[in-house]
């Protein structure tokens, strides 16, 4: 389902993502990285870093210029024939480039 907006993302999880952009981590590294990089501030115990990992994963985004214009489960997100074309590249047509040039996001878009 589209959305107008991105939802705002919990301070644990964004320190989360930086301590793996640019190289895989394990837990503790990540952990380490976290409180060093925030002074102390911020300590992620192992419930709270494996539960932030595991709602990451299951969730999807489809986001373009900045909004999202598809979410779901990742299975969801799998499944759809539009998703799977512009953004996975299986079943390519030359015709569309963009998940926004679809008909059928067009017309659920006028309700927003």
């Amino acid at each position: 389902m589209p959305h107008a907006e991105i939802p705002p993302l919990p301070a644990h999880w964004f320190h989360i993502l930086l301590a793996l952009a640019d190289r895989d981590q394990h837990g503790l590294a990540i952990t380490k990285e976290v409180f060093d990089r925030t002074e102390g501030r911020l300590h992620l115990w192992p419930g709270m870093l494996y539960g932030a990992l595991k709602k990451m994963t299951d969730a999807g985004y489809v986001i373009e210029h900045g909004r999202i214009v598809y979410d779901g489960s990742v299975q969801r997100l799998l499944a759809h024939e539009d998703i799977r074309e512009f953004y996975l590249g299986v079943g390519h047509r030359t015709d569309r480039r963009r998940y926004t040039e679809v008909k059928q996001y067009r017309r659920r878009r006028r309700w927003f």
